[in-house]
């Protein structure tokens, strides 16, 4: 089967950039592009692989997601929405089935249901059944976003299972109060993950950060870390964060992986989101993670820790040190290039037609799938700025269900590296991410196929064709690829934007 060169696709001028500018400057149809080269191109023009991915999911690139809650369950656009959808041709939706901390909306045998549905679930009936079938009676798929971290009648009934702070406090969120993924809530949430599976889920959408920023220090998670690393949780919270997001992130690993082990009989896409990963300003979650399941982000996700207090917070003067555009194009590579399949990017606050034409191109030509938001309130968002994108869906699906990431060359932008700076995040940008950022600046700009590395990736298949990797040699060390591997300095860019 013939590959698409991705970066072909790049150099269509409808790369992403700052938001701002995917707002701002209007695109091309980027479909006839890929047409153009398809025939030209070898079957290994690839470096990444991803024949365990659905073809439905690979072939639309453009998607679109709406955040329908139980509020809106006895209004017309409950059902009505996606049959407007219909109209547009679209062929995947994300929707709710549980939004927050709210009780389940269908019967799920392990307590009561959220009482707004409860005449939907009357007699027989089952709304989450209901919901699945209409979407494949219109011959969509159905990608559930499923709140997975917060129920306040599972906290109501098992305190316990709260994730706690390090003053053994409930932590809440936006949506109520987490609760700790070692605990047995993990078990309830996964058996209910599989009915909406068994009922013809194609997909799940897990959002937000799964463990609060200042937790999980539930007595559960407490008596595990004792277990495996023989010291005090809370002490290495202090003074050894390394240990402590370790323990964190294999948590999560240790839930998605359980998870999708239970759900092997059925197949869904698990679509896992990143937060602070993707742009490298935090420890929690990292790219051997991602090598595993596909990772879900934001459109704005590249700009938007600016104000946060991270472990690796930006350099306050980055965006005025690197144009927007190449730091958006950098982020968004290294998010191609070490998730499991295409990223799902959520945009949001489209306003119009341009507005949603532009995003979309960004998205795809940086190998994504754009996720596009639509309010189901007509006062809100008119349903017609999708239009568009849907029509490149409908004419290209066929084309963009072999688009992969390729590239001649790599540029290595290492977390463990990264990590050696804890402490000191000015140092961090300086000597391990800004050389990567302005190296991949550079060979982006000369028109060069160039891939993001990270830890993870460096050493496998995906690495195996690049002529060269540059990194700061003087860091990297123990590579398998030794042979390949320049310094940032070597390709004049490395401390550097020019």
């Amino acid at each position: 089967m013939l590959k698409i060169n991705l970066w072909i696709l790049f150099s269509c001028a409808i790369v992403i950039g700052a938001v701002v500018f995917l707002r701002n400057n209007p695109v091309h149809d980027p479909g006839s592009k890929i047409i153009n080269y398809n025939k030209a191109l070898k079957s290994n023009a690839g470096t990444r692989d991803y024949s365990d991915i659905p073809e439905w999911y690979l072939r639309n690139r453009v998607q679109i997601h709406t955040r329908l809650s139980l509020n809106e369950l006895n209004s017309s656009v409950f059902f009505g929405f996606p049959e407007e959808l219909k109209k547009y041709n679209v062929t995947v939706l994300t929707r709710q089935i549980k939004a927050r901390d709210e009780q389940p909306w269908w019967p799920t045998g392990d307590g009561g249901i959220d009482a707004r549905a409860a005449n939907y679930n009357s007699n027989g009936q089952n709304l989450a059944v209901k919901i699945i079938k209409q979407l494949h009676d219109l011959n969509m798929k159905a990608i559930i976003y499923y709140r997975h971290s917060e129920d306040s009648a599972m906290l109501l009934n098992h305190p316990d299972w709260a994730c706690l702070n390090v003053k053994g406090e409930p932590i809440r969120g936006p949506r109520g109060i987490f609760l700790s993924f070692n605990s047995p809530y993990r078990d309830i949430v996964i058996a209910r993950l599989k009915q909406l599976a068994s009922y013809g889920a194609d997909g799940f959408y897990f959002d937000q950060i799964h463990i609060p920023q200042g937790g999980d220090f539930s007595e559960f998670s407490k008596k595990m870390y004792k277990e495996k690393y023989g010291t005090d949780m809370a002490g290495d919270f202090r003074t050894n964060k390394l240990r402590f997001f370790e323990f964190r992130n294999n948590t999560i690993e240790r839930f998605f992986t359980d998870l999708r082990t239970s759900l092997l009989p059925f197949k869904p896409v698990l679509l896992v989101s990143g937060d602070s990963w993707t742009n490298f300003t935090g420890l929690h979650m990292n790219s051997e993670f991602f090598q595993k399941f596909i990772l879900k982000t934001e459109a704005e996700e590249p700009v938007r820790p600016y104000n946060r207090n991270m472990e690796f917070s930006f350099p306050l003067d980055l965006k005025e040190t690197i144009p927007g555009f190449y730091l958006n194009a950098f982020f968004f590579s290294f998010m191609r290039d070490n998730s499991a399949g295409p990223p799902h990017v959520w945009c949001r606050d489209l306003k119009s037609a341009d507005d949603a034409a532009n995003m979309a191109a960004g998205i795809i030509s940086l190998g994504g799938i754009a996720n596009l938001d639509v309010d189901a309130n007509p006062q809100k968002t008119n349903i017609d700025v999708i239009k568009v994108p849907a029509e490149w869906n409908e004419t290209y699906g066929s084309y963009f269900k072999d688009l992969v990431p390729y590239a001649n060359v790599g540029v290595l932008a290492s977390e463990n590296e990264r990590n050696k700076f804890l402490g000191d995040p000015e140092a961090a940008w300086q000597k391990v991410l800004i050389p990567a950022i302005n190296t991949f600046s550079k060979l982006y700009k000369s028109g060069i196929p160039v891939n993001v590395l990270s830890d993870a990736t460096l050493n496998s298949k995906f690495s195996e064709g690049l002529t060269k990797i540059y990194c700061d040699m003087s860091l990297t060390t123990g590579s398998g690829r030794d042979n390949k591997l320049e310094d940032f300095s070597d390709s004049d860019a490395g401390h550097t934007y020019k």
